[in-house]
């Protein structure tokens, strides 16, 4: 069961907590919980009383409250909670240091994954049509403009948002455009769709907002508030990601509301060729050449360090280039006592290679 946020109206009364954990008790024994912090839980009085609610990660070196940014894996699908709390300014650019923590800690969990499906789940969106859209329009600016292309960069398939009260599927969003062109199959789903599908998943409560007509639509095919209360199925296998939504509304048979299923036949490239790692002064050089045979095409490559020595939650993407087959990417300011353990990926529409790793201590 994954939640995204404001699980309580006020996170630092403990009543609250237990009336949200006590009283479904026996159903959440008997189910993963996945929460996803929200500003209720922590705005009025910063507290770590989510964290200690749960059986989550304590820090993933983010600096964020504890236990607010963590992943995990299901089936071929890695879901990353992230905490919406940190944000920045478009004009001059300017960013909480949990934001760009948060950036960084996405980057190294998609480069370090193999799973085909990667899924964000946080409570401030990018898209709603709600009066929170309207009223923190400057977060949602800073989203658009310097965490959308973050989930571009990723490959993220799907981004699971809370905060406003509403249902919302939007389209596949790609630097904050609408792809309205995609191709489906007998079976109704969509085959490698570009970028990002968006759903907002309404409330499993009984507090329900209003559509706000000051917001300008553009991202959504579906957008609307039917009232009543709703929960999302989301189900993964090695080829599709498909959700189904359901309202449950007192008195009245579960129904479905709204379908959206996603079909890749992409593949993982093959492995990089010839890597290397060497200490130069007090530089770390990785070296590398594209494969020479690949049924999936590179658009670029990813590298971490296994050890964090490179820095917490270091990576870095490279772009391809077309008809390059030589890279070289530069560390700088390597520690020269130190041995730096490196991995390298091909990635190919979504998904990485097979990991080549390589260290300096072959090259000292």
């Amino acid at each position: 069961m994954l939640l995204t946020g404001d699980l309580v109206d006020d996170g630092d009364l403990e009543q609250q907590w237990q009336w949200f954990l006590g009283i479904p008790q026996k159903e959440f024994a008997n189910v993963p919980f996945a929460p996803v912090v929200g500003n209720h839980e922590i705005e009025d009085h910063p507290n770590n009383n989510f964290y200690y609610h749960f059986n989550l990660p304590k820090s993933v070196g983010t600096s964020t409250e504890y236990g607010t940014v963590y992943s995990f894996e299901y089936g071929d699908a890695l879901f990353m909670q992230i905490n919406t709390q940190y944000e920045g300014e478009v004009d001059p650019y300017k960013a909480d240091a949990g934001f760009k923590a948060q950036v960084d800690w996405l980057r190294s969990q998609v480069a370090k994954t193999d799973k085909k499906w990667k899924i964000v789940a946080m409570h401030k969106g990018a898209y709603s049509s709600g009066d929170n859209g309207d009223a923190e329009s400057e977060r949602v600016e800073f989203y658009r403009k310097y965490l959308i292309p973050v989930f571009d960069e990723l490959g993220i398939d799907m981004v699971l948002e809370g905060h406003d009260h509403l249902y919302m599927r939007s389209h596949q969003m790609l630097a904050n455009k609408a792809i309205k062109d995609g191709v489906v199959d007998g079976q109704g789903n969509v085959v490698n769709p570009k970028g990002s599908v968006y759903l907002m998943g309404n409330s499993a409560a009984a507090k329900f907002y209003k559509i706000n007509p000051n917001i300008k639509d553009f991202f959504s095919v579906k957008n609307a508030q039917p009232n009543k209360k709703m929960f999302v199925d989301v189900q993964v296998t090695d080829s599709t990601l498909k959700f189904t939504s359901y309202t449950a509304a007192k008195n009245e048979p579960l129904a479905v509301y709204d379908q959206y299923s996603i079909k890749r036949t992409d593949g993982k490239p093959a492995k990089v060729e010839n890597a290397k790692a060497e200490l130069k002064n007090r530089s770390a050089v990785i070296s590398w050449n594209a494969p020479a045979s690949t049924s999936e095409p590179v658009r670029g490559y990813r590298i971490y360090e296994k050890n964090d020595k490179a820095g917490t939650n270091w990576s870095v993407y490279i772009p391809a280039v077309k008809g390059q087959s030589a890279y070289q990417y530069t560390v700088n300011n390597a520690d020269p006592a130190k041995t730096y353990d490196f991995v390298i990926k091909a990635i190919g529409g979504r998904s990485n290679s097979d990991p080549v790793e390589v260290s300096t201590a072959a090259n000292p």
